[in-house]
């Protein structure tokens, strides 16, 4: 493209260089709008991942929207989507985790704390669920 605009610039005839300047300058304008465009659809680590998601079924995107959605306090749609992740990889610790609070923003204590407890059971050593699982229990017993 712009070897065009350069051939149209360095042309010696009038109606050519009025065009390629024309056309150049539409370009621009056009490119532009399209920055306002980029931005509205996805101004936003929310949006970004939506509009990822039209694309692709990635689960590392579904994962981060739902941690994301967990974070703005809207854990009913965040479940939905860490769940979808957690059917795909049941052993990372970080979802199973970030399932357990949504469950718990949700009200389903005893779902969270159970989740966490057949996790635990597979991977004794996971400190970041034992964590959980503890202060999970620790604020049920006060009640």
């Amino acid at each position: 493209m712009a070897l065009l605009f350069t051939y149209g610039w360095t042309s010696s005839r009038e109606a050519i260089r009025l065009a390629s300047i024309t056309l150049y300058i539409g370009v621009i304008i056009v490119w532009s709008l399209l920055v306002h465009l980029n931005v509205e659809l996805r101004g936003t680590d929310e949006k970004m991942y939506r509009w990822a998601l039209n694309f692709t079924t990635s689960n590392p995107i579904k994962y981060n929207l739902g941690v994301l959605l967990l974070q703005t306090g809207r854990p009913a749609e965040a479940a939905g989507y860490l769940e979808n992740v957690r059917a795909y990889y049941p052993e990372d610790s970080n979802i199973t985790n970030s399932l357990s609070l949504a469950y718990w923003q949700l009200g389903h204590r005893w779902l969270a704390i159970r989740l966490l407890e057949d996790y635990a059971k597979h991977h004794p050593s996971d400190s970041l669920t034992r964590y959980h699982l503890r202060h999970m229990q620790s604020l049920l017993q006060k009640k």
